[in-house]
């Protein structure tokens, strides 16, 4: 992986998550802007963000004043935050302090702001093309390490095959507690969006360009209690409703590229 560049997986979870949680009239700060991953994927549905760089050459290299609305160069510890009511660290985190990483979120909390937290778990890496900043400060980072480090997280996804995470620090931004895990690799296809899960029901559409043929089946802690296969014409809602006594519900999708588990 390219040093300045996210994994992408569970990207287009994230943008769905964006769509049905974060309000569009909510300026958004993206913190190390890298070659503008975060632009992509969700300035396009009508946010503005501002981007924060502390590298100049990719600022050019990847052109970011054409992705974001304002991009600013320097540290974020060194910049005032508070004006954003949403903060987006993606692969960051990890290239901080802990001290520092503690400070920024502790900024964060005190200004009210919900943040998106995205890291690598267990990763070293030094200096990149002569950019010391990208060496990894807290490559001892594993989801338990973020949960105990970071006490105001709480996991959104996460990969244990790709070793990757996504935290969200605010309980009212939660999604209804829905976790996605990718459990395989190479089946961790963007087509496949959840875009409700509640008591039972789960509600999904094909995002991609062509049908989609999915196996889904429903745990009941080790149990199957319902399967079925649907054939998934893009852009169409589907959705699934089973009865049963209560408790946590485990929802896997598989088939054609895709393998996905949803715990709800």
């Amino acid at each position: 992986m390219n040093m300045p560049t996210s994994r992408d997986i569970l990207k287009s979870d994230i943008r769905v998550y964006f769509e049905l949680n974060v309000n569009i009239s909510n300026k958004i700060l993206d913190i190390g802007a890298g070659v503008g991953t975060y632009s992509k994927l969700l300035r396009g549905m009508g946010y503005k963000m501002d981007g924060v760089e502390i590298w100049l050459p990719y600022v050019v290299e990847y052109k970011l004043n054409e992705l974001y609305d304002n991009v600013i160069i320097g540290n974020v510890m060194n910049y005032d935050i508070s004006n954003y009511d949403v903060i987006i660290i993606g692969d960051v985190l990890e290239h901080l302090s802990v001290e520092d990483g503690l400070s920024l979120m502790k900024r964060i909390e005190d200004n009210n702001q919900m943040c998106l937290v995205a890291v690598p778990y267990k990763m070293e890496q030094d200096e990149y093309e002569g950019n010391k900043y990208e060496i990894h400060k807290q490559s001892d980072l594993t989801n338990e390490i973020m949960l105990s480090r970071y006490n105001n997280l709480r996991l959104l996804f996460k990969s244990d095959c790709y070793q990757y995470g996504y935290y969200i620090n605010r309980s009212e931004y939660y999604n209804n507690d829905m976790q996605c895990f990718v459990d395989k690799r190479d089946m961790v296809s963007n087509r496949l969006q959840i875009n409700k899960i509640d008591d039972g029901y789960i509600e999904y559409i094909n995002d991609g360009d062509d049908i989609l043929n999915v196996r889904i089946d429903v745990y009941d802690g080790m149990n199957i209690i319902y399967s079925t296969y649907v054939l998934m014409i893009c852009g169409i809602n589907y959705y699934t409703k089973v009865e049963y006594m209560g408790g946590r519900l485990k929802y896997v999708f598989s088939g054609d590229g895709i393998y996905k588990r949803y715990e709800y």
